[in-house]
């Protein structure tokens, strides 16, 4: 049985995400590198000094470098493919790191902040991703998640496939890629997450002010907020 773990592990070993940072195409390279910065700024605005967090799905630990390297702040590394965490373990010092599913993390202690990319996209459950995250955070902490904005990054696909402009944008698939297994919206994002969070913050992230994806500052539901 292929598991989404094992299909996600073997498409990322081949769609590697730093190949879109030096893609020859320089939207995609411009496009990837405003993704991964909106997420750095998110979490430095939005984080305390001294917080300690999860990056679930942090691959080879690139924007855990880059936030460390401007806030103080203590970054757990979580991720299915061990190849990633060697690499994030040599980039950032004395970095430590989680071998799980996001969906089921061993880990009892809870941490001020969670970030994460496009993750909720490549499992057919995303709900036992926002479950997981509750029960890992405080009352006070604070979650990061970036959507892609699916409505409009296959409309673009389209517009590039009927004017046959595949030769400018090479190993970008023309669909929904396929480490994506289901097509994502912030719509459906709100409605995931309406009975554990309440969204503090929607921000855009793009090229050409056009929104390719999106980042929700979360922040856990309390009874007060269910009334």
């Amino acid at each position: 049985m292929v598991t989404d773990a094992t299909f996600i592990s073997k498409v990322r070993d081949e769609f590697h995400n730093d190949n879109w940072l030096y893609h020859p195409n320089p939207i995609v390279r411009r496009l990837e590198k405003n993704r991964r910065e909106a997420i750095e700024r998110t979490v430095i605005s939005f984080v305390p000094e001294n917080a300690i967090g999860l990056d679930v799905g942090c691959g080879n630990g690139h924007i855990a470098h880059h936030i460390t390297q401007k806030k103080k702040v203590t970054i757990i590394g979580v991720d299915g493919n061990p190849d990633l965490l060697e690499q994030a373990r040599k980039r950032i010092a004395n970095f430590s790191t989680i071998m799980a599913d996001a969906r089921s993390i061993p880990l009892e202690e809870k941490v001020d902040f969670i970030y994460c990319g496009c993750i909720l996209s490549h499992v057919t459950d995303p709900e036992k991703i926002i479950q997981e995250f509750r029960r890992l955070i405080k009352e006070s902490s604070v979650v990061i998640i970036q959507i892609p904005n699916d409505t409009l990054l296959l409309f673009v696909k389209k517009v590039v496939k009927v004017l046959r402009l595949q030769f400018l944008f090479p190993k970008i698939e023309l669909q929904l890629t396929r480490d994506h297994v289901q097509p994502f919206t912030f719509l459906k994002l709100s409605q995931l997450i309406k009975d554990t969070f309440v969204i503090r913050k929607k921000i855009a992230a793009g090229i050409f002010f056009l929104p390719f994806y999106w980042i929700a500052v979360l922040e856990p539901k309390s009874s007060r907020d269910t009334k």
